[in-house]
């Protein structure tokens, strides 16, 4: 499977059941320390499949890891406010 494949797939579940589990957190954690503008883009990208969920009136599920487990996200300053914790160079 190439890697178009692989990022149409992770965009068509993150759309689908909004959940960030600490391997996909893990992989977002690794691009956006990568730094390069593709990385970082890429994980703009995702970022934003979860932000249009989540304005589209569907909750998510993401990886806290504080908790060193997933949580309910239900409104938009709770999403910005984890994007900011965890990826503090995204852009939304």
């Amino acid at each position: 499977m190439d890697a178009q494949q692989l990022n149409r797939e992770l965009d068509a579940r993150l759309s689908s059941f909004g959940v960030v589990d600490r391997h996909i957190f893990l992989q977002l954690c690794d691009a956006h320390g990568y730094g390069a503008a593709s990385s970082v883009g890429w994980v703009d990208a995702k970022l934003r499949v979860l932000q249009t969920r989540l304005r589209g009136g569907l909750g998510l599920e993401l990886y806290m890891p504080s908790l060193k487990d997933t949580s309910p996200v239900t409104t938009q300053e709770e999403f910005t406010h984890w994007v900011s914790q965890n990826f503090p160079d995204a852009s939304l």
